[in-house]
């Protein structure tokens, strides 16, 4: 290093300046002849295991691990192939399968069960990226803090479903103090059926706590029922984290909110943009506690409801712009237990909204006499609702997937650019309904299989 770069770098420490780091380039590939973990893991001569990747990383450094199946047999529950060192906001550690989806991350446990996770980020682990990995038996961030990761692009399936506790059930857990995490283009599928079927089961489940983290462009399949959520919650202590352009599918309900059993955290302030909903009993549910979700711009497709809350303790929702083409079913049922609530309470706004061949479209089990047959109906007796239709949302092809607005959709300028404000951004004077709100979103996952 020249006289001058040395003195530029003593420099700019003593002047108190951050400095990049300059990360390098490893290689993992067993079926390489030349392959060992004692080597410097370049391209020529690899590493053979993923954990010697995971002990030798540092800021800035990309991991790309070639074909093959890798399993952590050595470390504790939740650590499974942890990186031992962090990395920064500027230089953030990447683990790369190349090609996509070639680099098998699988649990200790399979076949026989899938008691272990196969990737667990956990213990302080920050900026980390994960990037393309096909992982069987479940990936978790979290467990004593997780911020700033980023699981993309994986295929995830069979999930991890402990011993234990047979009730608990999922794919991709972000779980305790998980902040400004990104999980975005995964496809969760294919869970195992553990015989439980309630609300601890999800495709991707955030488990108690949970700040600002995106979940984004995600499809998750619940095997119809074989888990109960597609995205879940359970355990609150969550609170504006953002779910948005997620396709869910074949689950009881598509998003589930819900607090801790024991009541004493709430999971609030989430928002729930431009997903579709496909084949689910209800679109969005609610269980107890959960106050100020906003769930704007969603399509919900065959599913029996748009919205289930089930406790009075669920408050001041705000619904617009979504549609609903149902199956004959609800729009909105409250049970409303312990004790009947009005459903000013469950709601602060709901508006511009298209609820399509439904049977009802609200009702409050624990008042009986409290049903709304039509939207007339709801509108006189609510208030909500005066700019919502009842129309066919006139989707391109929804029997095939394809949920965009037809040209000729009542939909198309019917909706309410209510986040602009809050976004920074002038408000559109019309905005589609639904999902689509261009036409060219990506909802759900894009990729090729690997080959």
């Amino acid at each position: 290093m020249s006289t001058r770069l040395n003195s530029a770098i003593l420099l700019m420490f003593n002047l108190g300046c951050w400095l990049p780091v300059w990360g390098a380039d490893y290689f993992v590939d067993p079926q390489h002849p030349a392959a060992d973990d004692s080597s410097r893991g370049g391209e020529s001569a690899p590493w053979k295991t993923l954990s010697q990747a995971c002990s030798a990383v540092r800021p800035g450094d990309t991991v790309y691990v070639k074909t093959g199946v890798y399993v952590d047999d050595r470390s504790p529950e939740t650590r499974q192939f942890r990186p031992v060192r962090s990395g920064t906001p500027e230089d953030p550690i990447r683990f790369v399968s190349v090609p996509p989806r070639a680099a098998v991350i699988r649990s200790r446990s399979l076949p026989q069960s899938a008691d272990s996770y196969a990737w667990g980020l956990g213990r302080g682990v920050e900026y980390v990226v994960i990037d393309g990995f096909r992982i069987e038996g479940g990936i978790v961030l979290g467990y004593d803090g997780c911020r700033h990761c980023t699981v993309r692009n994986c295929e995830i399936t069979h999930g991890r479903c402990p011993i234990t506790d047979r009730s608990l059930n999922w794919g991709l857990t972000l779980h305790g103090d998980v902040q400004e995490c990104t999980i975005e283009n995964n496809y969760v599928h294919d869970l195992i059926d553990s015989g439980n079927r309630a609300h601890n089961t999800a495709c991707i489940m955030m488990f108690g706590g949970g700040r600002k983290n995106r979940i984004r462009q995600n499809t998750a399949d619940g095997g119809r029922g074989i888990v109960y959520s597609a995205f879940g919650q359970k355990g609150g202590r969550m609170r504006d984290n953002v779910w948005s352009l997620n396709l869910a599918r074949h689950a009881t309900a598509g998003f589930l909110g819900m607090a801790s059993t024991n009541d004493q955290h709430a999971s609030q302030d989430n928002l729930y943009r431009q997903n579709v909903i496909v084949d689910c009993r209800t679109a969005f549910e609610l269980s107890h506690m959960c106050y100020r979700f906003k769930i704007a711009g969603n399509t919900a497709v065959g599913c029996d409801a748009f919205l289930d809350a089930s406790a009075a303790t669920n408050r001041e929702t705000q619904l617009w712009n979504n549609i609903h083409l149902a199956n004959e079913g609800r729009a909105m049922r409250w049970g409303g237990y312990p004790e009947a609530q009005p459903f000013s309470v469950l709601l602060k706004y709901s508006d511009y909204n298209c609820f399509f061949n439904t049977a009802m479209i609200g009702f409050r089990e624990k008042t009986p006499t409290l049903r709304y047959p039509s939207l007339a109906a709801w509108q006189q007796e609510t208030g909500f609702d005066r700019h919502s239709i009842a129309q066919d949302p006139r989707l391109v092809d929804p029997d095939h997937g394809d949920f965009r607005l037809r040209e000729d959709s009542p939909c198309r300028r019917a909706g309410l650019d209510r986040l602009a404000a809050e976004e920074g951004r002038t408000p559109s004077k019309t905005v589609p309904m639904g999902a689509y709100e261009t036409g060219d979103e990506i909802i759900g996952h894009r990729w090729s299989p690997a080959r």
